[in-house]
């Protein structure tokens, strides 16, 4: 998964990655996924959508969003609303009628912006080009998407409060009576809402969101396995290996040793190779 929990200096991250898949939250930022070849499953505001080679899709904030069954590679770029400068107000306050643009009526504009941004999603990114391309990109959008205005913001459903009440404890220890008694509904009622809306149940939501923190800290760290277990929000090692295997199918150990890998020079790969056993 991609670098969410960073804090990111020019309220912008944009990375290239094949590895996309997260459950069901949401946030104030806008979100872009250009697919580049493969496939991706989006779910955006209670529809689901396959977005294909040259597909964009693009996440309103505070709508409700996941990520499935990656197949290829896309680029993401998350960004606040300040950087969206006049294109902002349209965006928070519009709902469009499909949020998919397919590949064949995509601007080649676009395509280019996101490219462009990707590469300047590093830390030495330039702020302002990164806002050019970013209104490039909402100007052509203007284009080939349809929004319709929304006049009233609505309050935030139960769906919307449990999700955003939950991204901001889920390293904490959280049960399923306590963030019912929070939102102040029956944990029978809060049950209903992932069973029926989210498919997955409470327990399993938490353990994805634990366990897709615990492979960032794993790729981007050096700390110990034990050290991330309990940053993550679990209990235990035992528990935190039996959720790894049960998600990833394999353990924390083999993650860390796939990235080491990756990470190697040809070199190093080469020696690797000639002196294992």
């Amino acid at each position: 998964m991609i670098p969410f929990y960073e804090n990111h200096e020019h309220h912008m991250v944009s990375v290239n990655t094949c590895s996309l898949s997260f459950p069901a939250h949401l946030h104030k930022e806008t979100e872009m996924v250009l697919m580049l070849d493969g496939s991706l499953d989006v779910m955006a505001g209670g529809c689901d959508y396959r977005i294909d080679e040259g597909d964009l899709a693009v996440i309103l904030p505070n709508t409700i969003h996941a990520y499935s069954n990656p197949g290829g590679k896309c680029i993401m770029v998350v960004c606040s609303t300040e950087m969206l400068g006049e294109y902002a107000a349209l965006f928070s306050g519009a709902v469009p009628d499909s949020p998919v643009v397919r590949a064949k009526s995509l601007h080649q504009d676009i395509t280019y912006a996101m490219g462009s941004l990707e590469r300047e999603g590093g830390q030495a990114q330039n702020t302002d080009v990164c806002k050019a391309l970013l209104h490039l990109i909402c100007a052509r959008l203007l284009e080939c998407m349809t929004f319709k205005r929304q006049e009233v913001h609505p309050a935030l459903d139960l769906t919307s409060r449990a999700l955003l009440y939950i991204g901001a404890h889920y390293l904490e220890p959280l049960s399923l009576e306590q963030a019912a008694r929070e939102l102040c509904v029956s944990k029978y009622h809060l049950s209903r809402i992932f069973s029926g809306k989210l498919h997955t149940n409470f327990n399993d939501y938490i353990n994805q969101l634990r366990l897709d923190y615990a492979a960032y800290l794993i790729r981007s760290t050096q700390d110990s396995l034990t050290d991330i277990c309990y940053a993550s929000g679990f209990e235990s090692n035992r528990t935190f290996n039996r959720a790894f295997r049960k998600f990833y199918n394999a353990a924390p150990s083999d993650l860390r040793r796939r990235n080491r890998d990756t990470q190697k020079t040809p070199e190093e790969k080469y020696n690797a190779f000639m002196h294992k056993e």
